[in-house]
């Protein structure tokens, strides 16, 4: 038994869709969920293959588009091992 009919469950949902998720959604959304319907592989694939196709996780994100700030691997360079350290 996998727990796919939950995470469909949490990807249909309105707070998934609105980008509303925090930290307690679980807690506070899903302390009672039951599986009322035996979901197979199938029904799984189909639903990943439409979040994909119509970019539902990136659409939703606030600030989706934008690029990402830059990280330390971005702006420090490069290095070779030996060089530039301590003597």
């Amino acid at each position: 038994k996998t727990n796919i009919a939950f995470l469909l469950d949490i990807l249909g949902s309105d707070t998934f869709r609105n980008a509303a998720f925090a930290t307690d959604t679980i807690d506070r959304d899903y302390r009672e969920w039951t599986d009322s319907e035996a979901c197979g592989l199938a029904e799984a694939a189909a639903t990943a293959a439409l979040l994909i196709r119509h970019g539902a996780t990136a659409a939703a994100a606030p600030g989706a588009g934008e690029a990402p700030p830059p990280g330390p691997w971005d702006s420090l360079g490069s290095w070779r091992l030996g060089q530039g350290g301590r003597s």
